[in-house]
Order: C-alpha cells, then sequence, then structure tokens
C-alpha cells in the first residue's frame, strides 16, 4: 500500500488511545483489524470497516482519525470511500412504513444499485 504515511500507524495507535474515550472496545477492535491489514504483504480484500452507534459516540471523529493518520489526502484519498448513513442511505419512508423490506436489505440494495458502489 504505496499511499499508507510510514509513521501513521503508530500516530493512530497513540492518537485514537489518548483522544478516542470510553469506546475501547470499538478501538482495540478497530487497530487490531487495520494492523493485521496493513501489516498483511498481499491482503486478498480491502478493509471495512463499518462503526455503529448513537449520536456523539465518535463514529465520524475515529474514522476522520483513521483517514488522516493512514493516507495520504485523508478523507480525499483514493483508498478511502466514507459512508454516513444519514446522508448517504436514507430509507423510502413508503417502503419503509409498508415493512416490504428490511431497512438493512433496502441500504445495502440502494448502496450498490444507485451510487454506483463497486463490490470486489
Amino acid at each position: 500500500m504505496d499511499s499508507i504515511h510510514s509513521s501513521g500507524w503508530e500516530r493512530l495507535e497513540v492518537e485514537s488511545k489518548g483522544q478516542v474515550f470510553g469506546q475501547h472496545l470499538a478501538v482495540d477492535g478497530a487497530l487490531g483489524a487495520i494492523y493485521g491489514h496493513i501489516t498483511d504483504p498481499e491482503p486478498p480484500k480491502a478493509l471495512v470497516l463499518s462503526f455503529h452507534g448513537w449520536l456523539g459516540s465518535g463514529k465520524t471523529f475515529f474514522s476522520h482519525m483513521i483517514a488522516r493518520n493512514l493516507f495520504d489526502g485523508g478523507l480525499r484519498s483514493p483508498h478511502v470511500k466514507a459512508f454516513l448513513g444519514p446522508r448517504h442511505f436514507l430509507l423510502d419512508p413508503i417502503l419503509t412504513q409498508q415493512n416490504t423490506v428490511s431497512p438493512f436489505s433496502y441500504i445495502l440494495f440502494a448502496s450498490v444499485h444507485f451510487n454506483g458502489v463497486e463490490l470486489g
């Protein structure tokens, strides 16, 4: 991965431990997944991280921290794709009110179909 900052991993580890509070399970899990991915010389797939939680719990903050520390250009790197639920996955109120489709299925379908997200 030629676009990863050489000192990015160390910075991310220190910064996340010092600036993210009350989310040690999420931070430790994400850092473990990231470390495993960046130390693999030929990772078989892209790494996908998905953070879930209440408003204000630090999901976006931590995502920006990861991108800023690891990739040249941060969120503007061609290797980073960030989705924000309320912005990118608005649910069709008619479909969800009729309970004809689960919210997760609709979000996944809409992401792939309408946003041109490439899987694979």
